[in-house]
């Protein structure tokens, strides 16, 4: 039985085809992979600026919704040069109350690590009758700036009138 066997020439040029569909194969393959990768690229770029958008809108919403807080926190700082104003608010407060008062130091606390605020450690020294200076203190406590009363010290020194100091802190915006 004769067997048929394929000339060289037919051989060679079956491989040659051969050869040249895999290039081609391959060649496609690695174009649409290239394809493929900057179609992804352009949907995570677009999906970024999408969702940096978003967290904008997200931002102003969330502003607006707290604004008041934002408000409130705002002025529980004294800001940057409104100290004055901020004295003249207790002397205010002392006159109000019948309390005499004096400023003996302010200084700045300058272990504050804080990066919004810094404090102002203040004694003053007050004299006047047990009440009023009682309604002074709970005055500077609730005053809508950040105020902590640390320390205070009456004594009765005449009778109906009584004097002392009182140490509290304020809060400063930075």
């Amino acid at each position: 039985m004769p067997t048929w066997i394929p000339k060289k020439k037919i051989l060679i040029s079956a491989v040659s085809i051969m050869i040249l569909s895999l290039l081609v194969y391959f060649t496609s393959v690695n174009i649409l992979d290239g394809k493929i990768k900057e179609i992804e690229n352009i949907y995570i770029t677009n999906d970024a600026q999408l969702t940096e958008e978003d967290r904008m809108k997200t931002i102003i919403s969330l502003s607006e919704i707290h604004m008041s807080s934002i408000e409130a926190l705002r002025k529980f700082f004294i800001e940057n040069g409104d100290e004055v104003s901020f004295i003249e608010t207790i002397e205010n407060l002392a006159k109000s109350n019948s309390v005499q008062m004096e400023i003996v130091n302010i200084s700045q606390n300058k272990n504050s690590s804080s990066l919004i605020k810094e404090d102002l450690n203040i004694r003053v020294n007050i004299s006047g009758k047990w009440q009023d200076i009682l309604v002074f203190i709970k005055g500077l406590e609730s005053l809508p700036f950040g105020v902590s009363v640390l320390n205070t010290h009456i004594d009765n020194i005449d009778e109906g009138l009584w004097s002392g100091g009182v140490d509290f802190v304020v809060f400063r915006e930075k």
